[in-house]
């Protein structure tokens, strides 16, 4: 487990909202972890 993931995740998700700016009932979204940072793909 990585440690602070749960925080993580609540970033990702919180900058998933804010760039969406139209209404939307599902988003998926990929996280992909590195050692040194992370990257992420969604779709809405």
């Amino acid at each position: 487990m990585i440690e602070g993931i749960e925080q993580i995740y609540e970033r990702i998700a919180e900058s998933i909202q804010d760039s969406i700016s139209e209404e939307w009932e599902t988003a998926t979204m990929e996280a992909v972890f590195y050692p040194d940072g992370s990257q992420y793909i969604g779709e809405y």
